[in-house]
């Protein structure tokens, strides 16, 4: 599943201002698709955010080409993570399905649970607008890189 390169460490995609400003110690997002990250199995641990926060998700459900779900409760770190009370259940996941004309639609979705309220409220005022940018950003990279890697292999270029 092509969806799965981009995650993790250098595997983002992102805007380069993204890297720099919320993930330096990673450095920049690769600039194709990775195939050493194409071989992902349930189970597997994909970093997340910088080295030093141990976040992670791990490989929950993989059907290629078309099903990909992480799950995590490691993205809580530092004195968050050590307050009684405090937990977050988080599953992401990826649908990919074709249409009639071939074209690939991709469908993110995040279920995330966490406590206690004022946790979930602090997410939704803070985290959901950055989460936004950085679906966005991730999802436009995937989309380049992917259209770049198949119209190198003589695959019909996607319409403008």
């Amino acid at each position: 599943m092509a969806g799965a390169d981009g995650l993790g460490t250098r595997r983002w995609y992102t805007y380069r201002w993204v890297d720099l400003l919320l993930f330096p110690a990673n450095g920049p997002s690769a600039t194709r698709l990775l195939p050493e990250h194409q071989r992902l199995a349930v189970g597997d641990h994909v970093p997340d955010g910088p080295p030093e926060t141990g976040c992670s998700f791990t490989v929950r459900t993989l059907e290629p080409p078309s099903v990909l779900v992480l799950h995590s409760d490691s993205h809580l770190f530092g004195r968050l993570a050590e307050l009684k009370g405090v937990s977050m259940d988080w599953a992401w996941t990826w649908l990919l399905t074709a249409d009639a004309h071939g074209d690939t639609r991709v469908v993110q979705r995040n279920n995330l649970r966490l406590t206690p309220r004022w946790l979930h409220l602090a997410y939704v005022a803070t985290m959901v607008p950055s989460d936004f940018v950085m679906a966005r950003s991730h999802l436009l990279g995937l989309k380049r890189r992917v259209e770049r890697t198949t119209s190198d292999r003589g695959v019909r270029q996607p319409a403008a």
